[in-house]
């Protein structure tokens, strides 16, 4: 079994680790890791390729992922890299948009025989008594230190509502009880919940005494810096009946889409396909530009991935092939025909 620590940087997975030696150290062995999804829509957008990558690349290295859907932290909403309030949505939306996750979430990790698991945080936030918990976990919490967080300060400006300050708290809470309660002593996410995974590491240190650990990946972004969301303009999403592969397509070439401090995509295409033929690839870009090369190689593996992920018919399957609509969304398809098969 390989460190899943050294599989991450090898794909550029890595902007932010608290101890990356003690989290290195603590990935030599299996452990339990976990990302929470907000169910704020039926799909998935491209936003969330890493963290649904990283997941599976921690169960082929042996760990244990947990994915939380934030049933209970979607009646709140989420103010990071956001400049307005969310919308407030009704638990019969949220619900529904729940099952649609874990249905595609099914598609890239294997939930049976507890090889994962798939929690839905109402279970423990719904039932909680708002006093105790202003006096047991609110307390741990300095204003000062939640208004510095990178995710308030933006909302400053424009206003933060009570009830998304609250958010940090809930989430701080997540990893808390599932450190407790699932011995896992490790949160991932975007590097926007850089501050709101600090703070479940700190209240588990105060409440608990133990130190479990944060890592984030770069985030996806457009030109300008936005982040690629749920709710941007023209959402990208991973699912063929809201976005055609097509459509998809036509979007990644049309646009210039980043990751992290202003990299193309493209310039760093391991972050989202196996790395067996990557001495061969990264030679043949070193004479044609990265671009070009991704997209003729990942069309050689077009139409056995579409039909096995997508599940659609092989007729559209060679039409799609005929117009090559693969270059960012086939990335991350072919990425988990590597990891499901060990490549």
């Amino acid at each position: 079994m390989r460190n899943v620590y050294d599989i991450f940087q090898e794909r550029g997975f890595i902007e932010q680790v608290s101890d990356a030696n003690m989290v290195r150290e603590r990935l030599s062995a299996p452990i339990t890791c976990y990302i929470g999804f907000d169910p704020t829509a039926k799909s998935l957008h491209v936003g969330s390729l890493l963290p649904i990558m990283s997941l599976a690349h921690m169960q082929r290295e042996g760990h244990r992922p947990i994915v939380v859907v934030g049933g209970g932290t979607s009646l709140v909403g989420d103010p990071s890299g956001r400049d307005q309030v969310r919308p407030v949505m009704t638990r019969e939306e949220i619900n529904s948009n729940a099952e649609g996750i874990k249905r595609q979430l099914s598609r890239f990790i294997d939930f049976s025989d507890g090889k994962a698991l798939m929690l839905n945080n109402a279970d423990w936030l719904a039932s909680l008594n708002y006093i105790d918990f202003l006096r047991d976990i609110g307390r741990h919490f300095s204003v000062n230190r939640m208004l510095a967080a990178e995710s308030y300060r933006q909302r400053l400006e424009t206003g933060l509502s009570f009830l998304e300050f609250n958010y940090m708290l809930l989430q701080a809470y997540d990893f808390w009880y599932l450190s407790k309660n699932y011995d896992c002593p490790l949160q991932m996410g975007g590097n926007d919940q850089w501050g709101n995974i600090l703070a479940g590491a700190d209240l588990t240190r105060r409440i608990e005494g133990k130190i479990i650990h944060a890592l984030t990946f770069p985030l996806i972004t457009t030109a300008d810096g936005s982040k690629m969301g749920k709710t941007q303009k023209g959402a990208v999403w991973l699912d063929p009946e809201l976005t055609s592969p097509y459509e998809y397509y036509q979007y990644w070439v049309r646009s210039k889409i980043y990751l992290g401090s202003k990299m193309r995509i493209y310039e760093r295409p391991k972050i989202f396909w196996h790395m067996r033929p990557r001495k061969y690839v990264m030679a043949r870009m070193q004479r044609i530009r990265p671009e070009v090369q991704l997209e003729n190689y990942l069309d050689k593996r077009m139409t056995k991935t579409l039909k096995e992920f997508l599940l659609i018919s092989w007729q559209e399957t060679i039409w799609a092939r005929g117009l090559r609509p693969i270059f960012f969304f086939m990335t991350q398809i072919y990425a988990t025909q590597g990891v499901k098969q060990g490549g």
